[in-house]
C-alpha cells in the first residue's frame, strides 16, 4: 500500500505536491490550440479544517489554466466564505518510495498562500486516503 509520511512543522503538515492540468483542461487547451502547462511543484498543507481543496489563484491562473464556474471556500484568517474560480487539476503525491501518484480533483482558486504553503489540501482530497495525524510523534501519514 503506497504511503506518504509528512513531518509536522510549525506551519502544520506541509508537503510538496505536483500539479498539472486535469484531463478536461488538457482537452480544452489542445482544442483551442493553446499550450498545455507543464507540471509544477508547490507546497500544500494537509488541512482537515478545509472542506474543499484550494490552490492559490496566482499559481493556477498564472499558468494558463482555464477556470470553470465559481466556487466558495474558507481561507485562513477569515470566517467568511471567499469566492473563487473552479479548476480541474491533477494533484501528484510522491510516496515514500519515490513513485508519483496522480489524483484528478476540482479545486478552488483563491488567495490562500500563507506561511510556506500555496495550497490547502482539504477533506475532499484527504477522503481518498487513510489519514493519520500523530501529534506526539510529529508526523502525519497518508496511505492509499
Amino acid at each position: 500500500m503506497p504511503q506518504l509520511a509528512v513531518s509536522i512543522s510549525p506551519y502544520g503538515a506541509v508537503t510538496q505536491v505536483r500539479i498539472r492540468p486535469g484531463p478536461s483542461q488538457v482537452q480544452a487547451l489542445q482544442a483551442a490550440g493553446q499550450p498545455v502547462p507543464a507540471e509544477t511543484a508547490i507546497l500544500g498543507t494537509l488541512d482537515t479544517g478545509a472542506g474543499v481543496t484550494a490552490v492559490d489563484d496566482s499559481v493556477l491562473g498564472g499558468r494558463g489554466m482555464r477556470a470553470a464556474n465559481g466556487c466558495q471556500a474558507s481561507v485562513p484568517g477569515s470566517y467568511a466564505l471567499a469566492s473563487g474560480r473552479r479548476y480541474e487539476i491533477d494533484v501528484g503525491l510522491t510516496d515514500d518510495l519515490g513513485n508519483v501518484h496522480w489524483f484528478t480533483l476540482d479545486v478552488c482558486g483563491l488567495p490562500v498562500a500563507h506561511g510556506v504553503s500555496n495550497a490547502l489540501l482539504g477533506r475532499d482530497f484527504l477522503s481518498r486516503f487513510e489519514f493519520r495525524y500523530d501529534g506526539r510523534g510529529g508526523q502525519a501519514t497518508l496511505q492509499w
